[in-house]
């Protein structure tokens, strides 16, 4: 049977329990009873927690490895991700750091942070490095304990609600204004630009309409936005939109997965409804 990076058993479906705290899932019972409770911890105490941008449950391999990653068994979650991309560093700052170390040590280590990794960091994610024994002992102790004293660094105001944005057109062309809500929603710069994208793409894909740079070149970075999505569907995060990014899309919503995006596109129907209702 496989087995995830940190020796639990890989989930080929989703786990049933639903994490308040992300848009995903993770596995049932002691599980998600130290992620609830560290979750909660992470809202008051190192920063809001967005549960459009935090993700759970994948089966997938590590991204660039051949290693199965720990989301695929329902032991890992990434918090607020659009924020903290894969490889980045000081995403957090010191303050932020010694909290999420303070709630770690609360844990009695059960959950290690991908920022404090030797290697490439990636400090969204939050994953358990204990066994089956050790996150029993601490579920159990969570469970028949007081909650842990809210102690945020610096209090922090929640901000005013806005009025909700009047609704995309449903008219299936990827545009300044899709492109817009879109990076609302991932928590990115929200210009409406997807800037330096690679000119040979422009041509097959005439559902893209204004707004899309075509001035990219090789290590520019691309889009944040198209980043940010691309690791919401399990990519490389290069920021560069082609067909393995479209198709990777269609899929996730459901259309037909040949990685065009046609004027009008089913694909950009189906996003522009998922973006009216706040989620990708």
């Amino acid at each position: 049977m496989a087995v995830s990076q940190n020796g639990w058993t890989v989930q080929t479906t989703a786990p049933a329990e639903k994490l308040r705290w992300i848009t995903g899932r993770v596995l049932p019972g002691d599980v998600a009873t130290v992620f609830d409770h560290f979750g909660a911890q992470f809202d008051a105490r190192v920063e809001a927690i967005d549960t459009a941008g935090s993700w759970g449950w994948n089966n997938r391999r590590i991204r660039g490895s051949a290693v199965i990653s720990n989301h695929a068994s329902g032991t890992a979650v990434d918090l607020n991700a659009p924020r903290h991309p894969l490889g980045a560093v000081g995403t957090f700052n010191e303050a932020q750091r010694n909290a999420i170390h303070a709630i770690l040590a609360e844990l009695d280590g059960v959950i290690r942070w991908g920022g404090d990794y030797p290697g490439r960091k990636d400090e969204m994610h939050f994953e358990v490095n204990a066994s089956m024994a050790a996150v029993t002992v601490l579920a159990g102790r969570l469970r028949g304990a007081s909650p842990v004293p809210v102690r945020r660094p610096v209090p922090q105001a929640r901000p005013v609600p806005q009025a909700r944005p009047a609704p995309l057109a449903l008219d299936g062309v990827w545009a300044t204004a899709t492109t817009r809500r879109l990076q609302q929603v991932l928590g990115t710069q929200a210009d409406g630009v997807v800037t330096h994208q690679t000119h040979a793409f422009q041509s097959p894909n005439p559902g893209l309409g204004a707004g899309w740079d075509w001035s990219g070149r090789p290590g520019d970075g691309g889009s944040r936005a198209i980043a940010a999505l691309q690791t919401r569907l399990g990519l490389t995060s290069d920021g560069k939109a082609g067909p393995q990014t479209f198709a990777a899309l269609q899929r996730h919503l459901g259309t037909n997965a040949d990685g065009v995006v046609s004027n009008p596109s089913a694909m950009v129907r189906a996003l522009q409804t998922r973006l009216n209702a706040g989620a990708v």
